[in-house]
């Protein structure tokens, strides 16, 4: 409590009306011997005086010239005389209330406890700040000396606002380096308290730039490296706020510059995502941080500046602090990428000016064309193909800008690069798809329709032999499949490396709609490779509605594939009960064959649980 005696002396020393307002409280012995005495309690409300009292104008009290004779005094009459005559205007609303409580005092203890209480009704009416506040209410209300020494019988808990912040919070962000030392030296406050959002006093004073306040919480020890609930430090704060000088400062008292927050980003990428170039040269070129550190998720400072747009911090990435400029994250992509993902068409051309890799693939083998192919940006990729990016690239799957145009549905890109940039229409995939077999997957008629007049094969065959009208049936695109057969006049009977025709593939997959459009065009007999029907493939597959259909359309229910299998064998094997039974109530036969295969003895197994 000695720092605490010394504190309150030199604020005597430097307001004669503080130092007024101790000499009534304090002025000798007698003055105290007489009040212990008698055991007068003075009220407290004999401690404000009349508004009048206080001239507003400018902020100064009524003359104070005769206190200094204070010290003579030793009257309670005369003291109470002197306490109307030196107050301040705030005084009244502090005494309401309740700043100090009195305790009960004995004849040889007095003192007064500080209780909880909320200081924004106080800074509110008086139009001084918190933090001033904190100071008035150690010093500015009556105090006996002795009790400076007396700290056992002050209240010391860290109470708490709203939003978790401490006094000690308040007086950091506030700038009160007084109150602040008198909370954590004296008074013993905790000086890594956290508010709600786990930020200290530190984290609060780096946020409002006091860098005096930083340095003198250092010095007084607080922990310079505390994260708050994001794992952000004070040095993180000071670099998003592009804060160089504080950057400067905290670096200076041994702040960790490589500290990483919940997301692994550093310092470094707090500046360059917010655009801070002054903040990115000092903490690379200056105090020598690592400029190719990655977050969690494998970015760079180049990454994010890229994708945020900051040409100047990329320029001085690459050009000044040698950055790797074909960097890459955790999938490979490089800030050309993230470019072209953004849409950036000015950044693109600045990172192919400053020599970065224009065929650059990320982990699925995807450039920056094809990502803004696949975003059907095409003023994107007539930048691109202008600045030399290889329009045939293809990624791992074999696809080309052109089939991630096609496969979403960007028909302006598609007709640029096939109609503007010439690329090659009938570029196939590493399944031997073209763009054709991609649009008829995804039902796009106008799609169709542009491919096909851009001179696209509509019988081109994938590796395993099937067409666009194959793809559109196994998908049940029925738009599709009657524009390519009717508008287009594909060969409705082309068959796939099995056998199938297009009633194959979309009885299998139970697309009814598109089996009653097909078996008018179709021949709804035709067999595959292995002798089996339409029908067989809806029964191996439990498709109970297509074969329910086919049946009824007269395909043949007792018709036998290579293997003599009738379609109620393959339902059977497959463990389809509900396909069997179905089957057996549209008048499907069981014959046994002699050798009573293993298959047969399971079906008549299925047969006579149905029958019963």
């Amino acid at each position: 409590m000695e720092q605490l005696a010394e504190f309150v002396q030199s604020a005597l020393a430097s307001d004669s009306n503080l130092a007024a307002r101790m000499a009534v409280f304090n002025s000798d012995s007698d003055s105290q011997l007489v009040t212990s005495e008698t055991g007068l309690d003075i009220s407290r409300s004999e401690l404000s005086i009349s508004e009048s009292r206080f001239d507003k104008s400018d902020g100064t009290f009524f003359d104070t010239s005769s206190i200094h004779s204070a010290s003579s005094v030793s009257t309670i009459t005369h003291i109470k005389s002197l306490r109307r005559m030196v107050s301040y205007s705030f005084e009244h609303t502090l005494a309401k209330a309740r700043v100090y409580r009195k305790l009960a005092r004995s004849s040889t203890t007095k003192s007064c406890m500080t209780i909880v209480t909320s200081n924004t009704e106080w800074s509110q009416l008086s139009g001084l700040s918190l933090g001033q506040i904190s100071n008035i209410s150690v010093i500015c209300l009556p105090i006996h000396s002795y009790e400076l020494h007396n700290s056992h019988l002050f209240d010391h808990t860290q109470a708490k606002a709203s939003d978790g912040s401490t006094a000690l919070h308040s007086a950091a962000a506030g700038g009160h380096a007084a109150t602040v030392q008198l909370l954590i030296k004296t008074l013993g406050a905790n000086k890594d308290a956290q508010d709600n959002l786990g930020r200290t006093a530190l984290y609060h004073a780096a946020s409002s730039g006091n860098e005096s306040m930083v340095r003198v919480l250092i010095e007084l020890g607080v922990d310079k490296q505390a994260k708050d609930d994001k794992g952000l430090t004070a040095l993180h704060c000071a670099a998003s706020n592009g804060n160089d000088s504080m950057i400067r400062v905290l670096v200076k008292l041994g702040v960790e510059m490589e500290a990483e927050d919940n997301d692994g980003c550093k310092a470094l990428h707090h500046a360059a995502l917010n655009g801070h170039i002054i903040a990115v040269q000092k903490l690379v070129g200056n105090f020598g941080v690592e400029p190719e550190s990655k977050d969690k998720n494998g970015w760079t400072a180049l990454h994010y500046a890229t994708a945020n747009g900051h040409t100047a911090i990329v320029r001085l990435l690459i050009k000044t602090l040698g950055t790797n400029k074909d960097a890459q994250d955790n999938i490979g992509r490089t800030a050309l990428y993230h470019a072209a993902s953004s849409g950036n068409e000015s950044m693109v051309r600045v990172l192919i000016e400053l020599g970065v890799e224009k065929e650059a693939k990320d982990s699925k083998g995807l450039t920056a064309l094809h990502c803004a192919a696949s975003n059907g940006n095409d003023s994107m990729v007539c930048v691109l193909v202008e600045l030399g990016v290889d329009m045939e690239a293809k990624d791992n799957d074999g696809c080309a800008a052109l089939h991630h145009a096609t496969l979403n549905g960007h028909i302006i890109t598609v007709q640029k690069l096939v109609g503007h940039f010439g690329v090659e229409p009938e570029s196939k995939d590493n399944n031997g798809w073209t763009a054709l077999h991609y649009a008829a997957t995804k039902g796009s008629s106008a799609m169709i329709r542009l491919l096909i007049e851009l001179g696209l094969d509509k019988e081109s065959k994938a590796i395993n032999g099937g067409t666009s009208l194959h793809h559109a049936a196994s998908c049940g695109q029925d738009a599709i499949v009657w524009l390519l057969i009717t508008t287009h006049s594909v060969n409705k009977e082309s068959v796939d490396n099995n056998g199938w025709t297009a009633l194959h593939c979309a009885a299998i997959q139970g697309h009814n709609a598109t089996v009653e459009m097909l078996v008018d065009k179709l021949d709804f007999e035709a067999r595959d490779n292995n002798g089996m029907t339409a029908l067989h493939h809806a029964a191996s597959t439990a498709c109970d509605t297509t074969v329910r259909f086919l049946v009824d359309y007269g395909v043949d229910i007792e018709a036998k594939d290579n293997h003599g299998a009738t379609a109620l064998h393959h339902a059977a094997s497959k463990g389809h009960s509900s396909t069997v039974k179905l089957l057996v109530e549209l008048g499907a036969l069981m014959e046994v064959r002699r050798d009573r295969s293993k298959r047969d003895t399971l079906v008549l197994g299925i047969v006579n649980d149905a029958r019963n």
